[in-house]
Protein backbone atom coordinates (compact mmCIF):
# COMPACT_ATOMS: atom_id res chain seq x y z
CA UNK A 1 0.00 0.00 0.00
CA UNK A 2 0.78 3.64 -0.92
CA UNK A 3 -0.16 6.84 1.32
CA UNK A 4 0.37 9.86 -0.10
CA UNK A 5 0.16 12.89 2.10
CA UNK A 6 0.43 16.74 0.93
CA UNK A 7 1.74 19.27 3.04
CA UNK A 8 1.76 23.65 3.12
CA UNK A 9 3.96 22.99 6.72
CA UNK A 10 0.33 24.61 8.52
CA UNK A 11 -0.62 23.61 12.21
CA UNK A 12 -3.42 21.55 9.94
CA UNK A 13 -0.96 19.87 7.80
CA UNK A 14 1.23 18.71 10.73
CA UNK A 15 -2.05 17.25 12.23
CA UNK A 16 -2.65 14.96 8.90
CA UNK A 17 1.07 14.03 8.61
CA UNK A 18 0.04 12.48 11.80
CA UNK A 19 -2.57 10.91 11.09
CA UNK A 20 -0.85 9.56 7.84
CA UNK A 21 2.07 8.31 9.64
CA UNK A 22 -0.13 6.50 12.03
CA UNK A 23 -2.41 4.86 9.33
CA UNK A 24 1.41 3.94 7.56
CA UNK A 25 2.71 2.02 10.19
CA UNK A 26 -0.52 0.43 10.85
CA UNK A 27 -0.70 -0.84 7.44
CA UNK A 28 3.10 -1.01 6.62
CA UNK A 29 2.48 1.33 3.89
CA UNK A 30 5.02 3.44 2.35
CA UNK A 31 4.34 7.35 3.17
CA UNK A 32 4.94 9.42 0.80
CA UNK A 33 4.91 13.04 2.30
CA UNK A 34 4.65 16.25 -0.83
CA UNK A 35 5.10 19.73 -0.50
CA UNK A 36 4.79 21.94 -3.68
CA UNK A 37 6.45 24.84 -4.63
CA UNK A 38 4.90 27.64 -6.56
CA UNK A 39 6.90 27.97 -9.57
CA UNK A 40 5.47 31.68 -10.26
CA UNK A 41 7.86 33.10 -9.20
CA UNK A 42 11.88 34.07 -9.50
CA UNK A 43 13.93 30.75 -10.11
CA UNK A 44 16.49 31.55 -7.65
CA UNK A 45 13.67 31.81 -5.05
CA UNK A 46 12.15 28.35 -6.30
CA UNK A 47 15.09 26.85 -5.64
CA UNK A 48 15.61 28.21 -2.18
CA UNK A 49 12.45 27.29 -1.36
CA UNK A 50 12.67 23.30 -3.09
CA UNK A 51 15.93 23.32 -0.59
CA UNK A 52 13.97 24.61 2.62
CA UNK A 53 11.23 22.52 1.87
CA UNK A 54 12.85 19.17 1.40
CA UNK A 55 15.18 19.98 4.89
CA UNK A 56 11.60 20.92 6.86
CA UNK A 57 10.35 17.29 5.01
CA UNK A 58 13.06 15.18 6.53
CA UNK A 59 13.22 17.80 10.01
CA UNK A 60 9.29 16.74 10.59
CA UNK A 61 10.15 12.40 9.45
CA UNK A 62 12.44 12.62 12.15
CA UNK A 63 10.67 14.55 14.92
CA UNK A 64 7.30 13.46 14.69
CA UNK A 65 6.56 10.45 17.01
CA UNK A 66 3.99 9.11 14.78
CA UNK A 67 6.32 8.77 11.95
CA UNK A 68 8.74 6.20 13.19
CA UNK A 69 8.93 3.23 12.07
CA UNK A 70 7.25 4.01 8.93
CA UNK A 71 8.74 4.14 5.43
CA UNK A 72 8.90 7.97 4.69
CA UNK A 73 9.76 9.47 1.51
CA UNK A 74 9.84 13.20 1.15
CA UNK A 75 8.88 14.99 -2.41
CA UNK A 76 9.08 18.54 -2.88
CA UNK A 77 7.78 19.39 -6.71
CA UNK A 78 7.47 22.28 -8.53
CA UNK A 79 4.05 23.75 -9.83
CA UNK A 80 0.23 24.70 -9.11
CA UNK A 81 -0.66 22.89 -5.23
CA UNK A 82 -3.33 20.80 -6.92
CA UNK A 83 -1.11 20.23 -10.13
CA UNK A 84 1.35 19.05 -8.27
CA UNK A 85 -0.01 16.81 -5.70
CA UNK A 86 -1.40 15.08 -8.65
CA UNK A 87 2.07 14.70 -10.86
CA UNK A 88 3.29 13.51 -7.23
CA UNK A 89 1.11 10.92 -7.11
CA UNK A 90 1.20 9.68 -10.37
CA UNK A 91 4.70 9.41 -10.41
CA UNK A 92 4.82 7.32 -6.72
CA UNK A 93 2.24 4.80 -8.31
CA UNK A 94 3.87 4.42 -11.25
CA UNK A 95 7.80 4.12 -9.20
CA UNK A 96 6.46 1.73 -6.90
CA UNK A 97 4.47 -0.45 -9.14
Amino acid sequence: MIIVAATDFSTRSHRALRQAGLLARSRRAELHLVHVVDEDQPADLVRMEEREAQRVLVEQIGSMPELHDARCYPTVVKGHPFDGILRAAAAVGQISS
